[in-house]
């Protein structure tokens, strides 16, 4: 939708505190909108969060199990952190 489309223009531009707040907006209408969790998992790991970038891509690729972006992206934060084995699980 429009807010979606808002936030991910706003995270482009690197606006990230504009775009986090449009995806919780965006959440606290639709907590179940996989694409709005992978965006806030996007804009929470821009800005260095990597705790709630990996719960933002878990509840993303919970909602939709299919979202293999959300999976590869909780991957890469697990070998940034150095947790190989749970990369390696998410792969």
């Amino acid at each position: 939708g429009l807010l979606l489309q808002r936030a991910q223009q706003a995270a482009d531009a690197g606006a990230l505190g504009e775009a986090r707040a449009f995806c919780q907006s965006l959440l606290a209408k639709d907590a179940e909108l996989a694409a709005a969790w992978f965006l806030l998992g996007m804009i929470e790991a821009a800005g260095g969060d990597l705790d709630a970038a990996d719960q933002a891509f878990a509840r993303a690729s919970y909602l939709d199990r299919d979202h293999q972006d959300a999976l590869l992206h909780r991957a890469a934060l697990a070998e940034r952190r150095g947790w190989t084995a749970q990369a390696a699980q998410l792969r």
